[in-house]
């Protein structure tokens, strides 16, 4: 359905409302100074919003000609098994210009909504924006794979601001990875085994993987 001589936000609404519903997001016209302005996309719920914006030479016209499509690049990555995200910001955006006929130019922008998605706002409970903490997931991740008693589920955690990762090895023992101030304190059983920095993901993940061999060794061979 096209409505020829309506604003750009009813364009939107009416031709992309399932869109933006399966992504929970609304449009939103910010006008700026010189009559000019962009139409950007937020969440209904305040969680966060999409990195597409429109840049509009002429805020209070209607139409698609001279307007352009620009999209912040990122990256999403699930941390954890508990839900979590980490959005690596690839330092660019795309910038393109938008159809002049109205069907066409909303398929664009109606394409470029579900190629990015949402970005959670920083302070969400399941956002870390904690690059280390993200690496050192990766390389837990795939060392705890390798274990014969199946998947070993990690949980990312926040607490008094500090994040951490944890989970329980196939022995039963509990480990949390904390990371505060540059530094990865790890603990087993609710004691300190060993401190390193956080940028150290390899020698993280390395250091809790061994002892958690050493203790399945052990259970192997009838000492644990």
């Amino acid at each position: 359905m096209l409505i020829p001589n309506s604003s750009r936000l009813a364009q939107i609404k009416v031709r992309l409302g399932s869109t933006l519903k399966s992504l929970g997001l609304r449009p939103q016209l910010v006008p700026t100074e010189g009559g000019q302005g962009y139409l950007r996309f937020v969440s209904e719920d305040g969680s966060g919003s999409s990195p597409v914006n429109i840049l509009v030479p002429d805020s209070r016209a209607g139409g698609w000609a001279n307007c352009r499509l620009l999209c912040s690049q990122f990256t999403e990555y699930d941390v954890g098994d508990n839900g979590w995200k980490f959005f690596w910001d690839r330092g660019w955006t795309s910038d393109e210009a938008l159809a002049a006929e109205e069907e066409e130019a909303l398929a664009q922008i109606g394409k470029a909504l579900e190629d990015a998605g949402v970005i959670l706002k920083d302070g969400h409970p399941l956002k870390t924006t904690n690059e280390e903490l993200f690496r050192a997931f990766e390389e837990l991740e795939a060392r705890l794979c390798l274990y014969e008693d199946g998947e070993i589920p990690i949980e990312c955690r926040r607490e008094n601001g500090i994040e951490s990762l944890n989970l329980t090895d196939p022995c039963g023992q509990v480990w949390m990875i904390a990371f505060e101030e540059g530094k990865a304190i790890i603990q087993a059983d609710g004691e300190d085994v060993e401190i390193l920095p956080s940028k150290e993901a390899y020698k993280i993940s390395r250091a809790v993987s061994r002892r958690i061999d050493e203790a399945v060794l052990d259970r192997q061979v009838g000492f644990g």
